[in-house]
């Protein structure tokens, strides 16, 4: 009966007795958590304790000198420099080519120390605005560098290169400034040295286009093709040899044999004109405006060609693009 009653108080009690045992548990849970949560603030002290009594053992770092890294991008930007060619070896310091006679002088120098030249510096844009100016030009005109403001062919950019008057049309840099190389091509020396005939009073010799297809019989003293006979020596180790001259170039022809030599025929552009100038070779005039030039050197391999400028009395290396001086010799 005692059991019965038992099972019948748990019957009618069951939901109270499920919330008390789960209000237990949650009440259990909050302790813990409570209990977990002073461990860890007690710990998290105690480690921050133990941080604030260590100590650095290299110390406490300085402040960084930027004195020397302030120093050496000077030291880059503007070199040391001497004044004058000393001819040392290993001087630490950065050198350019003279716009006229090629010399080194310092990279930031205005005025060649040896041919008293100006410079055109151009790292510092500064000097064309300063002539713009100084010629009553607006620098901040739009593309103020490629106007022709006088109209005589030349741009003020030009101008301001050769130190000419950019308001002034009979003032204006010399027409090889408006020249470049078109093309270089190599012509094969024709001539061929046949035979020598002796006559009573003089040597005759025959020369033979390379193809045969025509014959000449000359003596020393006469031209054939722009070429003068020279000199002659029988005796030569390589056998008889009659030496051939146009300017100043001399070209020895062996008895028989064909010369190993190309020539050069160079086209040249004027921008002044819009037009390719006739095909000329070296130690050759052409004419441009007026002011005749002589072609004194090839160079294949940069396809630019020497030209001397009797305006100027300078060689000038005139390329696809800007013409480069050189002093004359």
């Amino acid at each position: 009966m005692t059991e019965s009653l038992a099972k019948t108080w748990i019957v009618r009690h069951y939901d109270k007795l499920a919330a008390s045992v789960v209000l237990l548990a949650l009440v259990g849970a909050l302790v813990m958590l409570a209990v977990n949560a002073q461990l860890l603030k007690k710990r998290q002290a105690e480690f921050d304790a133990s941080l604030r009594s260590l100590t650095p053992v290299h110390g406490i770092a300085e402040a960084i000198d930027r004195s020397v890294f302030r120093a050496s991008v000077l030291s880059l930007s503007d070199p040391f420099q001497i004044g004058d060619w000393p001819l040392r070896l290993m001087v630490p310091e950065l050198r350019v080519r003279c716009v006229n006679c090629e010399r080194p002088i310092p990279f930031a120098a205005t005025n060649c120390f040896f041919c008293k030249t100006a410079q055109l510096v151009e790292n510092t844009p500064d000097l064309f605005k300063d002539w713009l100016e100084k010629n009553t030009l607006n620098p901040l005109e739009p593309d103020i560098g490629n106007a022709d403001t006088d109209h005589d062919g030349f741009a003020n950019r030009e101008e301001f290169e050769f130190h000419t008057d950019p308001r002034d049309p009979g003032s204006h840099p010399p027409a090889l400034a408006k020249i470049n190389v078109v093309s270089i091509q190599p012509i094969s020396f024709t001539l061929v040295f046949k035979s020598v005939n002796k006559l009573s009073d003089k040597l005759l010799f025959q020369i033979n286009l390379r193809s045969n297809g025509r014959t000449w019989w000359k003596s020393l003293g006469d031209e054939v093709e722009g070429f003068k006979l020279v000199d002659f020596d029988e005796k030569s180790p390589d056998g008889p040899v009659l030496t051939l001259q146009r300017g100043e170039k001399k070209i020895p022809l062996i008895k028989g044999k064909v010369v190993p030599r190309n020539e050069y025929e160079v086209v040249l552009h004027s921008r002044l004109d819009g037009i390719d100038l006739p095909p000329v070779r070296v130690d050759a005039d052409f004419d441009v405006k007026g002011t005749k030039y002589r072609v004194k050197k090839v160079d294949t391999e940069g396809m630019r060609v020497l030209i001397h400028d009797p305006s100027r009395d300078m060689d000038v290396w005139i390329g696809r693009q800007l013409p480069e001086v050189q002093p004359a010799h």
